[in-house]
């Protein structure tokens, strides 16, 4: 792996293109030399892509000249390539003294504010009474006094049994433990729709029916609803019922069951332009700290255009007691062009139902086949493209129980069918 990827980043290497009739006998002398080439990617028959260590790339030339070959260098790249042009730029160094300063001097302020362990309370009401305090990013650490902000909170969130106040670094953050709370018993439960559909089957066992079979249902309609009884006779109470401050509460109980469709979408285009990898690539190194970000190295301005891909290795810079988020990257730029890609109607047909098949069945309730699936394609000649769409029909189980607060309304009398509201459609 070091001989890979980080020794000859360590020492530097050059990515070089071989030209000559000779470049597979070039190889072969090098290697027989112990001079190693590595990434060889062979462009055409005239010429070759291949990396070498800067140390080694002297000791090519005479091979070349012996094979008949010629070599150029494309580009310079690894550590040592890139300390040369930092040390050749004094203002980068500068900057660099000025970062470090600045970076002590920040590091004696709070930055960052976290809360952890609220779970029922929003995040941002205990964030206001921190703020409150007149703690902020950027207040000094030596103005924040972390038992009398652990005290404000208990005084201000009531929903609180236990606060603790820490400072790691420039972060602050706030721990909270939340009071568990008696469940209500003045809820009521109805039974909604899931999701859209067609009402096929209603077994009702509590509750008085809204839906019946043969109606379209949107997603959080109320299918069956639970009731209230005031006056309730003694000895009256059937199985399922709570009595509450001296009423009678039914909560839905059934299964509805409906028909639901699922469907996948997908365009493709007869002409559509892709982008390819050339090859050829750059890299550099950054530093990140408290938004301000250092680059070195660019991707070159030859480059038709490129992917930028970051790798980043996040470490605590420590001065004294302190701890500061530090993030350092390495950048590698790879070299694309664009590329015109036609296709056939048949070719984008086959391609949209694919994807549109795939985009279903993500959605499709697994372990279950569906009743029908009809697939669709369509053409717009004015844009290009051809659309796939494919649509699935199941029969499933839609209605979900949700609880609310008992309102006036949910008082009735007792439903013509039953003490329990029973029936089935």
């Amino acid at each position: 792996m070091l001989r890979d990827g980080l020794w000859p980043y360590l020492s530097g290497y050059a990515i070089i293109k071989i030209k000559g009739r000779a470049q597979e006998k070039c190889i072969n002398l090098a290697c027989a030399r112990g001079i190693r080439l590595w990434d060889i990617r062979k462009v055409s028959d005239r010429f070759l892509i291949a990396k070498v260590e800067l140390r080694n790339l002297g000791a090519l030339g005479p091979i070349l000249q012996r094979v008949g070959c010629k070599a150029e260098v494309e580009m310079k790249a690894g550590l040592p390539f890139i300390i040369g042009q930092v040390l050749g730029r004094k203002g980068f160094i500068a900057g660099a003294l000025i970062f470090a300063v600045a970076l002590y001097v920040l590091s004696s302020f709070i930055w960052f504010v976290e809360v952890k362990g609220a779970r029922e309370i929003p995040d941002q009401r205990i964030l206001a009474v921190v703020a409150g305090t007149g703690i902020r990013p950027g207040v000094p650490k030596s103005a924040v006094d972390p038992r009398r902000l652990e005290q404000a909170i208990l005084a201000e969130v009531r929903e609180v049994s236990w606060v603790g106040v820490t400072i790691n670094g420039t972060k602050l953050t706030v721990e909270v433990a939340e009071k568990r709370l008696a469940p209500r018993d003045d809820l009521i439960t109805h039974i909604v729709a899931a999701k859209d559909a067609l009402v096929e089957e209603m077994i009702l066992l509590a509750g008085v029916p809204v839906a019946k079979a043969g109606m379209t249902v949107r997603r959080g309609d109320v299918l069956v609803r639970g009731y209230a009884v005031r006056d309730a006779r003694d000895g009256g109470a059937v199985r399922g019922d709570r009595h509450t401050d001296g009423f009678r509460v039914v909560d839905a109980r059934g299964i509805i069951r409906g028909r639901v469709w699922y469907e996948g979408l997908a365009t493709v285009a007869l002409r559509e332009e892709i982008l390819t990898r050339t090859g050829r690539k750059a890299s550099g190194l950054g530093l990140r700290f408290a938004g301000h970000h250092i680059l070195v190295g660019h991707p070159p301005a030859d480059f038709a255009g490129y992917e930028e891909q970051r790798e980043r290795f996040g470490f605590p810079l420590k001065i004294g007691n302190l701890r500061i988020p530090v993030e350092a990257e390495r950048i590698l730029w790879t070299e694309v062009r664009r590329v015109t890609k036609i296709r056939t109607r048949d070719e984008a047909e086959a391609r949209a139902l694919a994807m549109a098949r795939a985009e279903l069945g993500l959605r499709l309730p697994g372990g279950e086949n569906p009743l029908v699936q009809r697939e669709f394609i369509t053409e717009n000649k004015e844009r290009g493209t051809v659309t796939a769409r494919v649509i699935a029909e199941f029969i499933e189980d839609i209605g979900t129980p949700r609880k609310a607060a008992i309102t006036e309304s949910d008082f009735i009398a007792e439903p013509e069918n039953g003490e329990n509201g029973k029936g089935e459609s």
